[in-house]
């Protein structure tokens, strides 16, 4: 069918072009690896020091934890930030 022809050109010609472009180290900005490397492991090293604290979360200066619906992760318009 004309469906099943576009899907075996988008599952053989493309994806493996799309999945090479975005999953290997040559076609990423270094810096900005790094810089998410970093946050994640910032964030590990604050979720593992919260038991000790005798917490249980962390809210970061700034956030706004009311989304614009269920759906979205968006900020709620005229939400406050801690």
């Amino acid at each position: 069918t004309v469906l099943g022809r576009w899907a075996a050109t988008m599952l053989i010609q493309n994806l493996p072009r799309y999945v090479a472009s975005g999953l290997t180290w040559a076609h990423q900005d270094a810096a900005a690896v790094g810089q998410h490397v970093r946050c994640v492991e910032d964030g590990q090293a604050l979720r593992d020091a919260l038991p000790g604290l005798g917490l249980a979360a962390f809210v970061g200066n700034g956030s706004v934890l009311p989304r614009a619906s269920g759906a979205l992760d968006a900020p709620m318009v005229g939400a406050g930030s801690f």
